[in-house]
C-alpha cells in the first residue's frame, strides 16, 4: 500500500481492495453512461464474474482511495488483464475506471500504479481504447504512453464493431503490442462466433 499526500487530498493505492470497496467501484462503473460507449461488450457483466477472474489470477486490481477530510472514499481502480510473458518478461493490458468526482486524481494514481508494478518487475503495459474515446487517449499521453495506431474492427462496443487505438508504455514493445492486440481481437471474434452458434 502506498500513500501520497497532495495539497488537496491523500491518495492511497491498494492491491487488495475490500469487497465493500469493490462493490462501490463496480456499481458506480455500471451506472456510468460511458460504460457501454467506452468498454467492450466482453467485459464481465456481473461483479461476481469479475471477482472470479480476480480469484483465478486472470485480473488484478489496483484501487486508489481518496481522503479529502475525515472519510476515505473509493476514487477508482486500474485492472490488469490478459497478462502474458515472453523472453523479456511479463506484460499486461491495463483497464481503468475512475469515479467522476475523482478524475482530477487520475494522473497521480496512474503514476502510483506504474511505480507499484515496476517494483514487482512489471514494466510493459498496453492499452486498447475505443478510437473515439478522446479523454482516455489524452490521459494516456500525459502519463507517457505512446500511440501506435488504429486497429480496425477490433471489438464490439454496445453491439457495434469498432476500431481501437493501441498504446504501449514502452515504444520498443510495439511489435509485441500489435501481436497481443491481434490475439485479443481474434478472441473477441471467437466469442462472437460461439454466441452465434
Amino acid at each position: 500500500m502506498e500513500t501520497v499526500v497532495t495539497n488537496r487530498a491523500e491518495i492511497t493505492l491498494t492491491p487488495t481492495p475490500t469487497l465493500e470497496q469493490m462493490k462501490i467501484w463496480w456499481t458506480e462503473w455500471q451506472l456510468d453512461p460511458a460504460r457501454h460507449f467506452a468498454y467492450t461488450d466482453f467485459l464481465p457483466k456481473e461483479l461476481d464474474e469479475f471477482l472470479e477472474a480476480m480469484h483465478q489470477g486472470d485480473i488484478s486490481v489496483w484501487m486508489f482511495l481518496i481522503r479529502d477530510g475525515v472519510t476515505r472514499r473509493v476514487g477508482g481502480g486500474f485492472y490488469l488483464h490478459d497478462m502474458g510473458a515472453d523472453a523479456d518478461g511479463p506484460y499486461a493490458w491495463v483497464g481503468i475506471y475512475v469515479l467522476p468526482p475523482y478524475r482530477r486524481y487520475a494522473l497521480r494514481a496512474c503514476a502510483m500504479v506504474r511505480r507499484a508494478c515496476e517494483r514487482q518487475g512489471l514494466r510493459r503495459f498496453f492499452v486498447a481504447t475505443r478510437h473515439s474515446n478522446r479523454p482516455v487517449q489524452m490521459l494516456l499521453r500525459h502519463v507517457g504512453f505512446t500511440r501506435l495506431g488504429i486497429y480496425p474492427d477490433w471489438s464490439y462496443f454496445n453491439g457495434t464493431l469498432d476500431a481501437a487505438a493501441i498504446y504501449t508504455l514502452r515504444p520498443e514493445d510495439q511489435e509485441l503490442a500489435w501481436a497481443a492486440a491481434k490475439k485479443r481481437a481474434d478472441q473477441f471474434q471467437s466469442l462472437v462466433q460461439a454466441q452465434g452458434a
